[in-house]
């Protein structure tokens, strides 16, 4: 497993799952529409934004931090 400061961020399109001790969503899945970062992306801890994501099977787009998702799919895997 990569530590935090190693490992790649989320990128737009990315296929996500919320962790399960996500309070609000547990286990939900969703693409990344959007990150939005808390300071400047350069030198900051890779966890320091959220992603605004669209859930699969739903009409709801919400914003989670990038450190209670895990990677699904990444845009370029395909």
């Amino acid at each position: 497993m990569l530590s935090r400061r190693d490992h790649k961020p989320f990128e737009q399109g990315d296929l996500v799952q919320c962790k399960e001790y996500t309070p609000d969503f547990p286990n939900a899945s969703g693409v990344v529409l959007q990150r939005i970062h808390y300071a400047f992306k350069e030198n900051t801890h890779p966890d320091e934004y959220s992603c605004m994501v669209k859930l699969l099977g739903s009409e709801r787009i919400v914003m989670i931090r990038g450190k209670w998702l895990m990677l699904v799919s990444g845009v370029g895997d395909v």
